[in-house]
């Protein structure tokens, strides 16, 4: 081996190995992910998440404070049109925003949802069908007093 030549192909051509282009017009990310979805690979012997490899590969580099957040809503996307850099405040307030209804499929209406500010002093929103369950859950569960 040459001095100083790496027996590895470039970061860039690993990381075209691991994009498949799909109809939809995302870069659908094919090699190994994170649970949440979002992919990763080694460059220079150390993991990458491969969705901020792509932003600062074509685009440039991410501010200081900022993540990137999916405009396409697929967290396996790495084209970088399809992702901006943004505060943590603002990706947070798009996901929330992002979800029409709860876990258990209640719609978030204005007459089915509770606003609650978290320690962190985010806003988050509840389910109030699926608080109510709970409720009686808890309710009927009680020990009775003697």
């Amino acid at each position: 081996m040459i001095r100083g030549m790496s027996p590895w192909p470039s970061p860039e051509v690993r990381f075209w190995q691991k994009v498949e282009k799909r109809n939809d017009g995302c870069w659908q990310w094919i090699g190994g992910t994170k649970a949440a979805g979002y992919g990763q690979f080694a460059v220079n012997g150390k993991k990458v998440i491969a969705h901020r490899w792509s932003y600062e590969f074509f685009v440039g580099p991410i501010g200081d404070g900022l993540e990137i957040d999916h405009l396409c809503r697929n967290p396996s996307c790495v084209r970088p049109d399809h992702l901006e850099p943004i505060t943590i405040a603002e990706n947070r307030a798009r996901r929330v925003a992002a979800k029409t209804s709860c876990i258990h499929g209640h719609a978030y209406t204005p007459e089915n949802t509770i606003y609650q500010m978290d320690k962190q002093g985010y806003q988050n929103r509840y389910c109030r069908a699926c608080n109510l369950l709970k409720q009686r859950r808890t309710y009927a569960n009680r020990k009775p007093r003697d």
